[in-house]
C-alpha cells in the first residue's frame, strides 16, 4: 500500500454516526467507500474518549493496523483531530503527525518501510482552514474527505 493509498484511507475515516458510548465501527471497500460488514476491506474502530472525542483505530482484511489516531464528532462526521501514526504493512511507522479538523497540520515524520526517516514534510496552518472550506470538510449533513498530501 503506497503513501497516496494510506492518505486516502485517513480521508476516507469521516463518516456518518450518532454519538454515544459505545465503540463503533465503520467498514470500507477497498477504495475506501463504505461498505457492509461482509463486504470490507477495512475497519475503522473508533471508542469515545470523552465527549465527541474518540481514539480510532484502522485495521486491514488481515486485521493489521494501518492507522491510529484521535477523532472529534462535528455534526455527524468524525474529524481527524490531533496526533495520528501511519503503519507501513511489515508494521514499521510511515508516518507522524498532528491533524486539525480534518486537515494534516504542523510538520510530519517520515519513515521507509525499513525504519530509515525520510525528508519531513510541513502542512502549514494558515492552509488548514483555506483546505477545510474549499473541501466542505465540516458540512455536519455530509461526509467529506480530508486532505491527503
Amino acid at each position: 500500500m503506497n503513501k497516496k493509498f494510506i492518505n486516502i484511507i485517513l480521508g476516507a475515516t469521516m463518516t456518518t454516526a450518532t454519538a454515544c458510548a459505545q465503540t463503533h465501527n465503520v467498514y470500507y471497500t477497498s477504495n475506501m467507500k463504505l461498505a457492509s460488514e461482509t463486504n470490507s476491506s477495512y475497519t475503522l474502530k473508533l471508542q469515545p474518549a470523552s465527549n465527541s472525542r474518540y481514539s480510532g483505530v484502522l485495521l486491514d482484511a488481515l486485521g493489521q493496523k494501518r492507522c491510529e489516531g484521535e477523532y472529534m464528532m462535528v455534526g455527524k462526521n468524525f474529524l481527524e483531530d490531533g496526533h495520528f501514526k501511519y503503519y507501513h504493512p511489515n508494521g514499521n511507522i510511515e508516518s507522524v503527525g498532528e491533524f486539525e479538523r480534518g486537515v494534516k497540520v504542523g510538520s510530519w515524520k517520515r519513515f521507509e518501510a525499513t525504519g530509515k526517516r525520510k525528508q519531513d514534510r510541513y502542512y502549514p496552518a494558515e492552509s488548514a482552514s483555506l483546505i477545510r472550506e474549499s473541501m466542505h470538510i465540516e458540512n455536519a449533513n455530509e461526509v467529506k474527505t480530508s486532505s491527503g498530501e
